[in-house]
């Protein structure tokens, strides 16, 4: 064919144009060694469209290019097979389409051995079932696969386990002035770099539903990081370290230097992945021990926009709902703050991840109620924050939820409390 004497060059500039008119006559091919050239190409164009955040087309292309696979693919071809399959998990995964997600992570669990060839399923899968508010599975998940990478951790977590365990750290990391931290030797080891994926899946789940494992988590990636070295994951393995110490040790200087060490990882590491992670952290947990709460607004709305148009939807999720409480919270006008929260929950809905639906919709409540004039709307919103979010929160005890339901009608309350002594 025509195409296989193009170079390769010419073909990536117009690769969709390309992938197109191939498709089109694609029940003509007959050779298998030109199918096998075609399906290639259409995972070639399905990263290029993901890459640009054209995920319906990302879709197309890959699901044809499973369309083309010989029947004994897995046996024949692979690495190509698998490569092709996960592409097009995390595309439908992106897509909404999760019952088709769902299928295809079982096909392909059912049809790999090897630890590392699954991480990155195992990675949607534990945040398909965070956004789903479904806690029990997403942590359950990241503890089995942690395991399976020798990191295992007590049932059953007191207090003075996690003394021990942050003493021992800070120990460790004793040894080390917070700037050399950023020049540790490069971390090569693949199954220790997969932990770190694992444990950081892990660490929203933990945060809301088994709190006391949240930090034990965090002093394990540290402690790895220290004995192998610094990755891209270093940027978030430090920025929630800098959790730990400003807000349970209260240490908020050094806190704030492991929060910049963050950032400069992330940008040594060029890591974009990790952006809207770190950024987050940063400016939800860290800045605001130093900086007016304003000055958090501009990095969570670029993290938010970096976040959803790279694919990281979870973490772009979070940013809008704590940019949307933050300006709720520095007293911006109740109106525009309104009209802002309306648009980021628009937005978030059509992610279809209940738990932040959930979440950015109790939050519109609050300002809501707030602008409200009417006894009888207050009075449904109330029952509205009960039985439509804390309920959901309880029954799948998610305690971060909780968390939120309770700092809204704290709000309400405080609000109500002024009011009434006006």
């Amino acid at each position: 064919m025509l195409w296989k004497s193009i170079p390769s060059e010419q073909i990536e500039e117009n690769i969709f144009d390309v992938v197109n008119q191939l498709n089109i006559g694609r029940d003509l091919i007959t050779e298998t060694e030109l199918k096998e050239g075609l399906l290639k190409l259409n995972l070639w164009a399905g990263k290029k469209a993901k890459g640009a955040t054209a995920y319906e087309a990302a879709g197309r292309y890959l699901n044809l290019g499973l369309e083309l696979l010989p029947t004994n693919s897995w046996e024949s071809h692979y690495e190509l097979t698998r490569e092709l399959y996960v592409e097009t998990l995390e595309v439908e995964y992106l897509n909404t389409n999760f019952e088709r997600a769902q299928k295809l992570s079982e096909f392909i669990f059912a049809r790999t051995t090897k630890l590392l060839e699954q991480v990155k399923v195992y990675e949607l899968l534990i945040e398909f079932h965070t956004s789903q508010n479904q806690s029990k599975q997403a942590l359950d998940t990241s503890l089995n696969v942690l395991e399976k990478f020798q990191l295992t951790f007590p049932k059953k977590i007191s207090k003075l386990t996690i003394i021990k365990e942050y003493l021992s750290i800070k120990f460790s990391l004793s040894r080390y002035s917070v700037d050399n931290l950023a020049n540790l030797p490069e971390m090569n080891d693949p199954y220790k770099l997969a932990a770190i994926k694992i444990a950081i899946s892990a660490i929203p789940v933990a945060f809301g539903v088994n709190p006391n494992l949240f930090p034990l988590l965090i002093f394990k990636m540290v402690d790895l990081c220290l004995k192998h070295g610094n990755s891209p994951l270093s940027a978030y393995v430090f920025g929630s370290y800098s959790i730990i110490l400003c807000s349970a040790i209260g240490d908020f200087e050094t806190g704030y230097n492991f929060g910049v060490l963050s950032i400069e990882l992330l940008n040594k590491y060029n890591a974009k992945e990790y952006k809207a992670k770190v950024y987050l952290m940063f400016n939800l947990f860290i800045k605001i021990w130093k900086k007016h709460l304003k000055e958090t607004e501009s990095e969570l709305v670029e993290s938010f926009q970096y976040g959803w148009l790279n694919g990281d939807i979870q973490y772009a999720c979070e940013c809008a709902i704590t940019y949307c409480a933050n300006i709720l919270f520095r007293g911006k006008n109740l109106e525009e703050t309104a009209k802002i929260q309306k648009d980021y929950l628009t937005i978030i809905i059509s992610s279809q991840k209940k738990y932040y639906i959930n979440v950015a919709s109790a939050w519109n409540d609050c300002v809501q109620y707030l602008l409200s004039d009417s006894s009888e709307r207050k009075l449904g919103i109330l029952a509205k924050l009960d039985q439509n979010y804390a309920d959901s929160f309880i029954q799948a005890n998610n305690q971060a939820g909780i968390l939120e339901i309770s700092l809204i009608k704290l709000m309400i309350f405080i609000y109500l409390k002024i009011l009434y002594k006006q």
